[in-house]
């Protein structure tokens, strides 16, 4: 489990980096003004947001097939 949370913390964080030199993000900046940037922290935040929740998710649904496979050895030993 705490493999796969921190493979997915990986990825989410991997996913969200844009990699723009000085000339580039400078040129975005302008291009997008005082409300778009704003704009664009909105957007990271909830990238980052909806990818905890995707994790949220799928540990959940690994834990549901954990249980049920420990309550089929209970039940089997018994």
């Amino acid at each position: 489990m705490n493999k796969i949370t921190s493979y997915i913390a990986q990825q989410i964080k991997s996913k969200n980096k844009i990699v723009l030199n000085r000339k580039k993000k400078r040129k975005l900046m302008k291009k997008a003004g005082k409300q778009g940037r704003n704009q664009l922290n909105t957007i990271s935040d909830t990238s980052t947001k909806l990818g905890y929740i995707d994790l949220i998710q799928k540990l959940r649904k690994l834990n549901e097939q954990k249980e049920k496979e420990e309550n089929d050895n209970a039940i089997e030993n018994n």
